[in-house]
């Protein structure tokens, strides 16, 4: 499992109570006029978006809205979480008729007027037009208190906004009463409400605000719940489709029913998504081959991979455009190469005078890993002959770095001295992580920087 999600179910695992009333199935436990919610230690914000002209964008378009969109995932943080919410909802018909048809005026006009509205009317009666679709994405965020969520959530949300106007999408944060909104339509989805919400009227009556959007009832059993005079039943789906179109979620809301889809989303670390992938590759692979390795024990040396197992790798492969390969054709085919690994025997010297020459001449190659893993000598010639265009390299077989090295007199070469970690940022990032680790291990919390968390969890 990734280690991400993994430590994110960890630290939102909490004791589970009994609920004695409707209210305590609610898991909300305090809220705030700007919109802000807390449910265990978590914080949360929502915002809502308009619609975005996926379905009929050309394709280039649709592989700009994707990009777009990537960049609004990736602009959450990795210790934060979101939810795209879809709620359709039947129009109010009084509320409808009240913003949307022409009044009567006695004028002797009426007669077209009112032909007008039923012409209008006939729009929204039993179609899908009667469905009114909103969209909601819900950013939820461990923080020690409110004041840290509210800084966050203004940072985020600015991000948000502006990465939602690319796609041409409009967004808005949403207050407290306007989140309890969605709430209500959900549990009391058939019940007209009596009186407006008022959070402060609440507060000063000493009144929960559950007791505005919960149902009278919920009944739980064995194979079904009740929320007053609605029933519902929860699904598990064993397996998951390989392949997914894109505008499944499009043709599900367009069904004519009142209907919440929501989908999770957590940020996971670059490094932990390659190394996630890379495994799955790894595994397809190694059933291949064991695969491969018992038909040529059986003498069955012209025998063709299965279907089934060919379409895992190719699936696998276009996940994220991986393909594993050797070093030498990652060098032969890359326009720049960035070495990230260990120092160890079986990388020192790992780029040398051999590798070097098989690199494109307008490759560059950066290392920030260890000096050892590249031959500065052989590094030094490739330069000076121009069969590599550039070099960036911020660590060395001796640091630091001797005046007299003849990698100082190149220009197609950018040195710098190993010292990222000691400016001013980095040395108290470093400090108040350890004070945070500390305060958080004697309060009793996870962790989300422990590199074996199984093994903390049953320690």
């Amino acid at each position: 499992m990734i280690k991400t999600l993994n430590q994110a179910k960890k630290m939102d695992r909490e004791k589970f109570k009994i609920p004695r009333s409707v209210q305590q199935a609610i898991p909300i436990q305090r809220i705030w006029q700007d919109g802000i919610f807390q449910v265990g230690n978590k914080f949360s914000k929502s915002f809502r978006f308009s619609d975005i002209n996926y379905s009929i964008a050309s394709k280039a378009d649709k592989t700009e809205m994707f990009l777009d969109y990537s960049e609004l995932l990736n602009a959450l943080d990795s210790g934060a979480s979101a939810k795209i919410t879809l709620n359709n909802r039947r129009i109010n018909k009084e509320e409808f008729e009240e913003s949307l048809l022409i009044p009567m005026k006695g004028d002797g006009l009426d007669g077209y007027r009112e032909e007008y509205n039923e012409m209008l009317l006939s729009k929204v009666s039993g179609t899908n037009n009667s469905i009114q679709q909103e969209r909601y994405l819900t950013i939820s965020v461990h923080k020690k208190n409110v004041d840290e969520a509210r800084t966050y959530f203004a940072r985020v949300g600015t991000d948000i906004v502006t990465h939602l106007a690319k796609l041409s999408s409009v967004a808005e944060e949403l207050d407290a009463e306007e989140r309890l909104q969605i709430f209500r339509d959900f549990f009391r989805a058939e019940q007209p409400q009596c009186y407006p919400f008022d959070l402060k009227a609440f507060a000063r009556k000493g009144s929960s605000f559950k007791n505005w959007i919960c149902p009278d009832s919920m009944e739980f059993h064995k194979d079904y719940f009740k929320l007053d005079e609605r029933y519902g039943q929860v699904l598990y789906m064993q397996d998951y489709a390989s392949y997914i179109k894109d505008n499944m979620i499009s043709e599900l809301c367009d069904l004519s029913r009142d209907l919440m889809l929501s989908i999770d989303i957590l940020p996971v670390p670059t490094d932990e998504a390659v190394k996630e992938i890379q495994n799955r590759l790894l595994g397809v692979e190694t059933n291949v081959t064991s695969w491969q390795r018992r038909q040529n024990a059986n003498n069955n040396f012209s025998a063709v991979v299965p279907y089934d197992m060919e379409l895992q790798r190719k699936e696998t492969k276009e996940m994220d455009g991986v393909e594993l390969a050797g070093l030498e054709e990652v060098l032969r085919q890359s326009d720049a190469v960035s070495i990230h690994v260990p120092y160890t025997e079986e990388t020192h010297h790992m780029i040398n005078k051999e590798t070097l020459a098989v690199m494109k001449p307008a490759a560059v190659i950066v290392n920030t890993a260890r000096g050892n893993i590249i031959d500065e000598e052989a590094l030094y010639e490739a330069l000076k002959s121009g069969r590599i265009a550039g070099a960036g390299v911020d660590v060395f077989a001796k640091e630091p770095l001797p005046v007299d090295s003849p990698l100082l007199t190149l220009e197609n070469a950018v040195l710098t001295p190993h010292v990222s970690s000691q400016t001013v940022e980095s040395l108290w990032n470093i400090y108040k992580m350890a004070i945070d680790i500390s305060a958080d291990f004697f309060a009793g919390k996870g962790s989300p920087h422990i590199l074996n968390p199984d093994y903390a969890e049953h320690n």
